[in-house]
């Protein structure tokens, strides 16, 4: 063989590993530091290794609470310390979750009225500042107390939103359009919708397939994972696992409203309970626990089985540092009997999960703060 043939196959093979790559790998897990494994305990620090983390700044969530210090506002570990507004929500000790303290509890219905706007808030940003997020992520535990919740509404033109997103900051006198999660119609179907003053609804408005409605009196442990775009916009729902709403190509942006111009972002994220159309049942409830919210996909999180997918039962987790190559996060045990032989998981920003980590008390370590899968 030439010289110039041995070179251009050389190129050629070179330039087909390329095109064969992935153009964005998952990310991966090499190593895990504990300070003691033997002891996976709630709130203690690890640090994980590997590669394809992407950046994630700031490294902590805008708002990560369990509620546990018997207050309502956010903890510290979160950007925020405060809502922004909280409405018909209270610190409660009532129907607790496995290795929960205090929750907080949304007033529905007392018999004297119902109480539609039950509502956990959050801006971004003030009036003042246009700037927002296009992506975000959410977990949060809700309970639904009354047996005949779902009832209610059997058979009637309803309207129950219970997860939504403001282009506006809440509390000021323009907040369209914005989008939403919702059961609605005469037999419950879950939607996601986007709307606002002279938007196109038939556009932008996802009107779904029958679904099984939530289980009432359990904790239930719902994630969000929700992007802005005007026909490429995404919108996911899971419940204890399982992903009940799969949504692309959505128009979530504001390129369908007029007037114009409006922010091309979201300012404000809403963990509600809205009734509209139909009243809700006497004397019942909604309690809310175990709160996180971010402006990005990418996150830590526990899970009970080897892969993300398949595991049913997933905690947050909580990153105070983070880099392409080393996140650092605070544990959560959340309602896990035990953190041992669980498995960590990382998540980028484009949605993307790592290989499963299995945390263990016994498993062999060559460095002694080490662990192997």
């Amino acid at each position: 063989m030439s010289k110039v043939s041995f070179k251009l196959s050389l190129s050629l093979m070179i330039s087909t590993l390329f095109l064969a790559a992935p153009a964005f790998a998952a990310p991966t897990i090499k190593t895990i530091a504990i300070q003691d494994a033997s002891n996976l305990a709630d709130g203690q620090s690890i640090i994980i290794r590997g590669s394809g983390f992407g950046a994630k700044s700031p490294a902590a969530p805008r708002v990560w609470t369990n509620f546990d210090s018997g207050s309502i506002n956010p903890s510290s570990l979160g950007t925020a310390s405060a809502w922004t507004r909280t409405d018909g929500c209270s610190i409660s000790s009532q129907n607790q979750e496995t290795n929960s303290t205090y929750n907080v509890r949304g007033v529905v219905n007392t018999g004297s009225g119902s109480s539609p706007n039950v509502a956990l808030i959050i801006n971004y940003a003030d009036a003042a500042d246009s700037q927002g997020f296009t992506k975000t992520y959410t977990f949060v535990r809700r309970y639904y107390d009354d047996a005949d919740w779902w009832n209610a509404m059997s058979g009637q033109f309803h309207n129950y939103k219970f997860y939504r997103l403001w282009t506006n900051p809440v509390g000021t006198t323009s907040v369209w359009p914005d989008s939403y999660f919702i059961f609605g119609q005469t037999d419950p179907v879950l939607r996601f919708v986007t709307e606002g003053t002279n938007c196109k609804a038939a556009d932008d408005t996802d009107w779904g397939a029958g679904t099984t409605l939530p289980p009432v009196q359990q904790w239930l442990r719902e994630e969000y994972a929700v992007s802005r775009a005007n026909g490429t916009g995404v919108a996911k729902m899971w419940s204890n696992g399982t992903l009940v709403k799969n949504l692309s190509n959505l128009y979530t942006a504001s390129g369908l409203c007029d007037p114009s111009p409006y922010t091309d972002s979201w300012i404000s994220l809403s963990i509600e309970n809205f009734w509209t159309l139909v009243a809700p049942p006497v004397n019942s409830y909604v309690y809310f626990d175990d709160v996180y919210i971010d402006n990005t996909w990418a996150r830590v999180m526990a899970g009970d089985q080897n892969t993300f997918d398949s595991s049913a039962h997933r905690e947050i987790q909580i990153p105070s540092a983070w880099s392409d190559t080393e996140i650092t996060i605070t544990l959560n045990q959340g309602s896990f009997a035990s953190l041992n032989n669980t498995y960590i998981y990382v998540v980028d920003a484009n949605g993307n999960a790592s290989n499963g980590f299995r945390l263990c008390t016994t498993c062999f370590r060559p460095p002694a703060d080490f662990q192997t899968p």
